[in-house]
């Protein structure tokens, strides 16, 4: 598997006259510069894309990711501009995105992005993007364009996915945070991949469980969902 790393590092200086003494200028997340009587203060962010080479000879499909990814560098560089001299966040603030490719048949791939940001507190955010092809057509296959029209297939769908859950998440299982952040909500089945027998549902830390259960991954197979497929999606 080709990948191609991308780091950009980016320190900017914020320099501001002050009259106060060095513990108010250190309070502000700067440092005293006493020759110069200012309080400098400065912050740093590092970004880091594991980008997926092997999509490049499908044009469609490497703009949709080329897209996805400036719209996360620029909306996280535009966040780090307008916040990333806040007091007390320590330096560097940090995007990462890594990715996994799926295939289903020879025109059907899915890619899972893991999207990583930290602008402080005690830990990173977490959660994924997911996009799923169809080569022959040129587009992204939703959620609900797996299943047969007219189907409910979150009937058949949650109560795998509810036993499932409970089991993998263990001790930090709470059956109101599985209800929410899955059941029958069609929102909360959007990152999703197909392998070539399976369908896996990605749930982002906080969504189905508490932080520190980690990220969740419900793996069904296709011959469980037979009945509510699209008959192009039956393995």
């Amino acid at each position: 598997m080709k990948k191609i790393l991308l780091i950009i590092c980016a320190v900017f200086m914020l320099t501001a006259p002050v009259i106060a003494q060095e513990d108010d200028c250190f309070e502000k997340g700067g440092m005293w510069d006493a020759s110069q009587q200012q309080c400098v203060v400065q912050g740093s962010l590092e970004i880091n894309i594991d980008y997926p080479l092997s999509v490049m000879q499908y044009d469609f499909v490497e703009q949709t990711v080329d897209e996805f990814i400036q719209q996360r560098k620029t909306e996280f560089i535009q966040f780090f501009s307008e916040g990333g001299f806040f007091p007390g966040v320590p330096a560097p603030w940090g995007l990462w995105i890594e990715y996994e490719e799926y295939q289903f048949s020879d025109t059907v791939i899915s890619l899972s992005f893991t999207i990583s940001d930290y602008t402080g507190g005690a830990h990173p955010n977490s959660y994924f993007q997911t996009f799923t092809f169809d080569l022959a057509e040129n587009r992204v296959i939703a959620f609900d364009e797996l299943f047969v029209e007219g189907s409910d297939p979150l009937s058949t769908i949650y109560p795998i996915v509810q036993q499932k859950l409970t089991e993998l998440i263990g001790d930090y299982s709470d059956p109101q945070w599985i209800e929410t952040g899955s059941g029958e909500n069609l929102a909360n089945y959007q990152s999703f991949v197909l392998t070539e027998n399976s369908l896996i549902i990605l749930f982002p830390p906080y969504q189905v469980a508490a932080y520190a259960a980690g990220p969740q991954q419900v793996e069904i197979p296709l011959a469980d969902l037979s009945a509510i497929l699209k008959p192009e999606f039956v393995p």
